[in-house]
C-alpha cells in the first residue's frame, strides 16, 4: 500500500478536480447562493480554475512520485506532497477571494475556508513531526529515545541487545505510525511479540534491545556504522 500510496493522493485530487467542474455543487457555499449568484461566479470562471487548481495538483503529485521515485529520491516525496498541497491551498484561498468577494459564498465562507487551511497545514506539520527520526542517545546509566513515543532504558535494566541484518514481519500495529519505511511506535512482530519501533527499513541492521521492565525496542540510526556502535556500547 505504501508503494502506491503517494499515486492514490494525486489520483483523488485529480478526480476530485473534474468531479468540481462536472458538479460545481462540491464547493462550499455553492448550494446557499443564490441563482443570480451562482451564474455570475460561473461566468467568472472560478469553477473552472479551481477545477484546473485540483488537477494540475494531482498531476504535479504523480509525475513528481513517479520521477523521484527513478533518481532514488524516495524520502523527498514527502516534501513534494506537502509543497503541492500547501501551494495549493494558497492558490486558492487567493483566486476564491478574487472571484468571489463581492459575493455572498464569500461572505459566509471566508471563516470556515481559513479554518480549513490552518487544520490542513496543522495536520500536515503534525505527520512530518511524526516521521521525523528519533533522537537517540546513549550513557553509561541509560539509552535515551526521544520524540514521539520516546522512552528511556536503564542500562541495569538491559538483559541482551543483538543484531538482526532483516527486520521481522510486522503482524499488526497498536499503537504507531508507518510513512513508507519508517515505522514508530507500538507493533505486533512475528516472532517477538510486542515490541516498541524506532526503525527506517532501508537502514540496516536494526538493533533490538530487551530490558526487564519493558516490551524489546527495536531501532536503527541513519548509518550502519552508528548502529553498531551503539550495540558495541551495549556489550560492556
Amino acid at each position: 500500500m505504501g508503494d502506491i500510496l503517494e499515486y492514490i493522493i494525486g489520483g483523488s485530487l485529480i478526480v476530485l478536480g473534474l468531479l468540481v467542474g462536472r458538479f460545481p455543487m462540491l464547493l462550499s457555499g455553492y448550494n446557499t447562493m443564490q441563482k443570480e449568484d451562482r451564474e455570475r461566479i460561473k461566468a467568472t470562471g472560478f469553477i473552472r480554475i479551481v477545477q484546473y487548481i485540483f488537477i494540475w495538483m494531482g498531476i504535479l503529485i504523480v509525475l513528481g512520485t513517479f520521477v523521484m521515485k527513478r533518481l532514488g529520491l524516495v524520502s523527498e516525496i514527502g516534501i513534494l506532497i506537502f509543497i503541492v498541497i500547501i501551494g495549493g491551498v494558497i492558490i486558492l484561498s487567493f483566486m476564491q477571494y478574487k472571484y468571489t468577494k463581492d459575493l455572498k459564498l464569500f461572505n459566509k465562507g471566508k471563516s470556515t475556508s481559513l479554518f480549513v487551511i490552518i487544520f490542513i497545514i496543522a495536520i500536515i506539520a503534525f505527520i512530518i513531526y511524526i516521521a521525523m527520526p528519533a533522537k537517540i542517545s546513549a550513557d553509561n546509566e541509560s539509552i535515551k529515545i526521544e520524540g514521539v513515543y520516546g522512552l528511556t532504558i536503564p542500562v541495569k535494566e538491559i538483559t541482551k541487545a543483538e543484531l538482526l541484518d532483516e527486520l521481522p514481519d510486522i503482524l499488526f500495529r497498536n499503537n504507531g505510525v508507518s510513512i513508507r519505511n519508517l515505522h514508530k511506535g507500538y507493533f505486533k512482530l512475528k516472532d517477538i511479540g510486542n515490541a516498541t519501533l524506532f526503525i527506517h527499513a532501508d537502514h540496516k541492521p536494526f538493533l533490538i534491545i530487551y530490558s526487564q521492565k519493558s516490551n524489546p525496542v527495536i531501532l536503527n540510526r541513519d548509518t550502519p556504522e552508528e548502529t553498531l556502535a551503539l550495540y558495541e556500547r551495549l556489550q560492556y
